[in-house]
């Protein structure tokens, strides 16, 4: 009996347990409804998490922007070492040339080395503030030189569409003779390391300020070389005569008589901001080198690695040949490179 009577017993209980038809329904709207209250916490949750994180990140590009832009040199004043000079800075820099020459190496090198050296000096911005060094002359550069590569652009369209057959000629008989010669240097000299970064360094150029450079380049190789190719078969000194005159029928291609050229204005245009530019990133390695003069590998970072790498291989004589040609190649002072 008292077993039966608590099997009964645990039978109702466990019916009590168990919700009624009309119940569970209601349960179950309850159950998602607490759901729903958790996944709305979840995302809220989640949501407040990230904007968080962008309001840092946020924060965390504002602080290095104005680390960035607001560079204060040691006169106290903020100098923006990151954007471009005005226009009307452009101007007063431009006015204030006293005698306008055409570049001594060719454009696209000038602009690409003022870049490179205004790079290099907002790395050294804190040894340059050391020395006092007009910061204001980082932004003027990169204006200069983004004016240079503009006009430039202006005359290599006008001197092409007024380009003759004759020109043309002139300029694919003078790109022969390089490649050829230095293909013959290349033999003659093979096992030079020297040699080989030379020829390599020739054959990165290119347009025709950079040919007519390297023809002048080529000219002074053979000279240096003379032995070596005379070795192999070839003929130095008729090499050498054969460059020259290609190096006089390019150079009235690049250099065309101001007074019969169509770009004219833009030469002079172009010569007047290539002598602004090469004025200012003098002073920047003159600057550069001083600031690290007790560090000579970093000191040398400023200076011309285009005049540096031209000369590194001349002798004494062939430098100064090599200057003289140089003034017979350029008819006035507008000439163009």
């Amino acid at each position: 009996m008292a077993a039966k009577e608590k099997s009964r017993k645990k039978a109702l209980d466990g019916e009590t347990l168990k919700p009624s038809a009309k119940q569970a329904p209601a349960m179950e709207l309850l159950a998602a409804e607490k759901a729903s209250q958790r996944d709305a916490k979840s995302k809220q949750s989640k949501q407040s998490k990230q904007s968080k994180q962008s309001e840092a990140a946020r924060a965390g590009k504002s602080n290095n922007r104005n680390k960035r832009n607001k560079t204060v040199a040691t006169t106290g004043s903020a100098v923006d070492i990151h954007s471009f000079a005005s226009d009307a800075e452009v101007q007063v820099a431009l006015a204030a040339v006293a005698k306008v020459v055409p570049p001594e190496i060719p454009v696209h090198w000038l602009v690409s080395e003022a870049r490179d050296v205004v790079f290099r000096a907002k790395r050294d911005v804190a040894e340059l503030e050391r020395i006092r060094f007009d910061l204001a002359l980082l932004p003027l550069i990169s204006a200069l030189a983004s004016a240079l590569e503009q006009v430039q652009s202006r005359i290599e369209k006008a001197r092409d569409a007024g380009r003759s057959a004759a020109d043309i000629k002139a300029e694919s008989d003078a790109r022969t003779f390089r490649e050829r010669t230095l293909e013959s240097l290349e033999y003659a000299l093979r096992g030079d390391e020297l040699a080989r970064d030379r020829i390599s360094d020739v054959r990165e150029g290119s347009g025709l300020d950079d040919l007519l450079d390297d023809v002048g380049v080529v000219v002074d190789f053979v000279e240096e070389a003379s032995d070596a190719l005379t070795n192999i078969g070839a003929d130095p000194l008729a090499l050498a005569e054969e460059g020259r005159n290609h190096q006089s029928l390019l150079s009235k291609v690049v250099h065309p008589s101001p007074a019969h050229s169509s770009d004219a204005a833009l030469i002079v245009e172009r010569d007047r901001v290539a002598t602004a530019l090469a004025s200012a990133v003098a002073k920047l390695y003159a600057g550069g080198r001083y600031a690290f003069r007790d560090h000579p590998k970093k000191a040398r970072k400023y200076a011309s690695a285009h005049t540096r790498v031209r000369n590194a291989h001349l002798t004494p004589t062939t430098r100064e040949k090599k200057k003289a040609r140089a003034k017979i190649a350029k008819p006035s002072a507008t000439g163009s490179r």
